[in-house]
């Protein structure tokens, strides 16, 4: 057996198993949600939101907490994170972001509006 042919098996195998294991958790997910109003399949999850401060740390809002609706299955399925990811990361970064700094060092306003609103 050449070594190209064992690389492509071992893929198609892999890729298969994924197919599989994919359409046998939609399968379960489904079965769980035909029983019992689908409260097996289903699950909520408070999250908390948060944003970064200047020193590194996290500023939690626990008055702001939000329900999320999961599913109880390993892949998302019907418009739904799985639960262990969404328990995984309950709580949220919101707002902050950073831009970069310019290469060549950041210019100050005055120098940027000049340049901008100038007559040229």
């Amino acid at each position: 057996m050449s070594a190209p042919s064992l690389i492509q098996r071992i893929a198609i195998g892999v890729v298969a198993f994924a197919f599989l294991l994919y359409g046998v958790d939609y399968a379960v997910l489904r079965f769980k949600a035909s029983r019992s109003n689908g409260a097996a399949a289903f699950a909520t999850v408070t999250i908390e939101y948060g944003t970064p401060t200047k020193d590194g740390r996290v500023e939690i809002f626990t008055d702001q907490s939000q329900t999320v609706t999961c599913v109880n299955s390993l892949f998302p399925h019907l418009g739904y994170n799985p639960c262990w990811y969404v328990r995984r990361s309950r709580m949220q970064e919101i707002g902050a972001t950073l831009l970069p700094l310019q290469v060549g060092g950041a210019r100050p306003l005055r120098a940027i509006l000049d340049s901008r609103f100038s007559p040229s």
